[in-house]
């Protein structure tokens, strides 16, 4: 439900990676499963989020799962072992040239971003396509009659799409 976490996922989305945004109300038990299911190298995270310290719950999940080699979090005060995105934000300039790789051409296709189905035995990743997710978006569009002049304004978390298999 904030700002960076969407500054995050379209970050994590330019540099070429596939993000997979977790509810802020998983528990470290949940955290885990993620990381090992999905195989993450790197996770990025908020340092405190009202009363609830998650870089803290994030570094203790990271140091269960092997794949997890760079835990970054936004906030200046972070628990140790966890890079402060805060302070690498400063004086950060512009990249020169285009950074994004090979993952272009028939970029629809491609793995886009995971979410997460809950399933008898807990939650289970689900790879999405582009293919998949701009069909979803314009459907929720279209039948709320948005224009390009509205605002959206939502207490709903960007973890909680519920994208279907079939959209149309």
């Amino acid at each position: 439900n904030i700002a960076e976490s969407a500054v995050a996922f379209l970050a994590v989305l330019r540099a070429g990676y596939i993000p997979s945004m977790l509810p802020l109300a998983w528990r470290r038990r949940e955290i885990v499963q993620a990381l090992t299911r999905t195989g993450t190298k790197a996770a990025i995270t908020v340092s405190r989020a009202g009363p609830v310290a998650h870089a803290e719950i994030m570094a203790y999940a990271a140091a269960e799962v092997f794949t997890v080699r760079f835990l970054l979090a936004y906030g200046r005060t972070v628990p140790d072992g966890v890079i402060s995105v805060d302070a690498h934000l400063d004086g950060l300039r512009r990249a020169d040239g285009d950074t994004v790789g090979a993952r272009l051409e028939k970029s629809g296709r491609h793995v886009a971003v995971i979410t997460w189905d809950a399933t008898p035995s807990g939650f289970a990743p689900v790879a999405r396509s582009q293919n998949e997710l701009i069909p979803a978006g314009m459907a929720y569009m279209l039948e709320a009659g948005l224009t390009d002049k509205d605002v959206i304004a939502t207490t709903l978390m960007s973890a909680g799409i519920a994208v279907p298999k079939q959209v149309f």
